[in-house]
């Protein structure tokens, strides 16, 4: 498996190789911090067990991050994933990239009926394209993904592409891995909303102490991140695991597991 992403990918990376200790009492302190800068956020440690002999091996999944030139816009993602992706297939089952927090910003425009990701445009490569690599490799499984989230994205056209992607595999019948919906979602299953929710917040260095703007939009919990405007998984662990070990469930269902 083959997977592209920022830095919200590097984070899932990590907790991949977490779950490749045998164990997390074998994992480096990364992969197993549970309590929070804000106590009220901080995780039951059992959320962060796992064992397992030999770890959850990981070791023909690969992660690469975009090329740092001609790849930085939402538009520019399926051409850049196509044109690495074309010559490694011969390495690869399945294949896939995910768009970040940073791709659907308050004005984005991924969700444009004319011009966004699933529009079909012919003056952008989109949804059509990626459509026609799947036609040309039906040996390969190409994942679909819902996009990472922040606290400070939470954002109209995060909740509508995230419903578009839901909507275009279920229609489809295509692989998808819901990210979004893991993150916006606290341990017991609460919906999280973002910074601008009115609820006073504050990590000792930073406060996301926004006006409430009467609109709960979904975000990434604080249990899985300690900043309040970004989305990384990594100062706390929960974010990162329960991400991973989803991903080791998708993977599963992919090679033939019945669940």
């Amino acid at each position: 498996m083959f997977f592209m992403d920022r830095s919200v990918g590097s984070n899932i990376d990590e907790g991949l190789n977490c779950l490749s200790n045998p164990s997390d009492e074998d994992a480096p302190n990364h992969c197993v911090r549970y309590s929070h800068v804000v106590p009220q956020f901080s995780v039951d440690p059992s959320i962060l067990n796992w064992s397992r002999s030999g770890g959850y091996n990981r070791g023909r999944w690969d992660f690469q991050f975009w090329p740092e030139s001609g790849c930085g816009e939402w538009y520019d993602k399926v051409g850049c994933f196509l044109s690495i992706v074309d010559p490694l297939l011969g390495s690869y089952d399945v294949v896939s990239f995910q768009f970040s927090y940073l791709e659907v910003d308050n004005g984005s425009s991924i969700v444009d009926a004319s011009n966004g990701f699933f529009a079909d445009s012919p003056d952008r490569l989109d949804i059509g394209d990626l459509e026609a690599f799947e036609a040309e490799h039906p040996d390969k499984t190409v994942l679909y993904w819902t996009t990472s989230l922040a606290r400070g994205i939470g954002s109209e056209e995060s909740e509508d592409f995230n419903q578009q992607v839901r909507d275009y595999a279920a229609r489809h019948g295509k692989v998808l891995f819901d990210v979004a919906d893991i993150l916006s979602h606290d341990p017991s299953g609460q919906p999280c909303y973002d910074n601008r929710d009115g609820v006073p917040y504050d990590n000792g260095n930073q406060n996301e102490n926004h006006p409430d703007d009467g609109r709960n939009r979904l975000a990434i919990c604080q249990h899985y991140t300690t900043e309040v405007e970004g989305g990384h998984l990594g100062a706390v662990s929960a974010g990162k695991i329960r991400v991973a070990q989803a991903f080791w469930v998708l993977m599963a269902r992919v090679a033939g597991w019945s669940g």
